[in-house]
């Protein structure tokens, strides 16, 4: 019998990874399984008999052991031994070398996966490659002490997750539930009343905009496909809380964090530069306005029927500006219209941005509110501000 297959024999929940990968075997899960997800071994392990069909299926595939309840393990991932503070364990645990440093198996199964200042603690939730693995670099992970000959010990009490530090999560989360159940409320009372700053803070406003991304989650501590890496079909983001109370998202490719309004900027544009402050702000406030949780300060009159296409888009992006920085700036109702930012703002061509821009301060749709300046030296460019003009001041518009 293989090693492997011993291993299931004792109770511990195997899982099928590709050769020379720490991802799942997703083709063998689905073809043996009948489906590409790895959960369902976590509640009913795999057998001796499993994996000897998973061995017939591809040879050369690696193995993974599922920690936390189902092994009813918890394993110390060492990725950075120089790290890690000198501790004395009397009973030696199981023990596996790795490409970069090394596993410590210990029985325990009420430890939650989490990171550590030297690697991570496996616990529920995750799983660790196991031997005769191969790993990525080619080098093969090997027992040291191995987990067949010795029973692991129980998890060192250092290691251990401090009991506050679950309650204060467990207490997080319920307080997200209701916030998105209060939002919801708030919605038909005009969430328009609660500031910008609150709005960013309501994890309502993540839940909604992870729909419009494509996911459906119920709280923001869900992972999501990324959405600057529109190829990935599996979870590689997801939301987190700053020490502020608003929320970010969180890259687990580039390991990069970026604003909510960034994340909308992105899914309208595709442009994953960071924008300068002003400009993310509008862009946060432009989010809430079309999320449906802020109404509008001011209405749309319609053009001229003789109008063309592009210049109503163009002008549409016009009110839609004053409506931001009206909303974070409520003495200002002049912005700028560069052509370079409404070429980004509206969708447009920069031909046609130009062109729109041209027959709207013709018409008298868009007057000059400030002359700006070209750079001179020791003295900044400034952009022209503009407000919209003569047919949109008179009483079909509103504040």
């Amino acid at each position: 019998m293989t090693e492997p297959c011993q291993l299931a024999g004792r109770g511990y929940a195997l899982l099928p990874l590709k050769p020379r990968s720490k991802e799942p075997h997703a083709a063998l899960l689905k073809n043996l399984h009948g489906s590409a997800r790895w959960k369902p071994l976590a509640e009913s392990p795999a057998t001796p008999a499993d994996v000897d069909r998973w061995q017939e299926y591809d040879p050369a595939l690696n193995f993974g052991i599922i920690t936390g309840p189902p092994s009813r393990l918890a394993v110390l991932d060492v990725d950075y031994p120089e790290k890690m503070p000198l501790q004395h364990f009397p009973i030696p645990p199981p023990f596996v070398s790795t490409g970069r440093g090394f596993h410590l198996y210990f029985r325990d199964d009420d430890t939650r996966t989490r990171r550590l200042p030297f690697g991570e603690l496996k616990g529920s939730g995750g799983y660790v490659v196991c031997p005769p693995s191969c790993h990525p670099d080619g080098s093969h992970y090997f027992w040291s002490v191995s987990l067949l000959n010795h029973d692991p010990p129980p998890l060192p009490e250092w290691l251990k997750e401090n009991e506050s530090t679950h309650n204060k999560r467990e207490n997080k989360r319920e307080c997200l539930s209701r916030y998105t159940e209060c939002l919801s409320r708030e919605r038909e009372r005009e969430i328009h009343l609660l500031s910008l700053s609150t709005l960013l803070r309501h994890s309502g406003l993540v839940v909604d905009l992870a729909c419009l991304l494509g996911n459906n989650i119920n709280d923001s501590e869900q992972k999501i496909t990324c959405p600057f890496h529109p190829q990935e079909k599996r979870p590689s983001a997801n939301f987190y809380k700053t020490r502020d109370g608003s929320y970010m998202l969180k890259c687990w490719h580039t390991g990069q964090a970026a604003r909510l309004g960034d994340v909308y900027r992105f899914h309208k544009t595709r442009r994953a530069n960071i924008p300068d402050k002003v400009t993310a702000a509008v862009w946060a406030v432009r989010m809430c306005i079309e999320l449906g949780c802020l109404k509008p300060p001011v209405t749309l009159a319609p053009l001229p029927h003789d109008a063309p296409e592009h210049t109503r888009k163009f002008f549409g992006g016009c009110v839609l500006l004053q409506q931001c920085r009206l909303i974070y700036d409520a003495t200002n109702n002049s912005f700028p219209a560069t052509v370079g930012f409404m070429t980004e703002w509206c969708g447009l061509k920069e031909s046609d941005a130009l062109s729109a821009k041209r027959w709207l301060v013709a018409h008298g749709f868009l007057v000059v509110h400030k002359r700006g300046q070209p750079y001179q030296h020791g003295r900044k460019a400034a952009a022209t501000l503009y407000r919209l003009g003569k047919g949109n001041e008179s009483e079909t518009w509103r504040r």
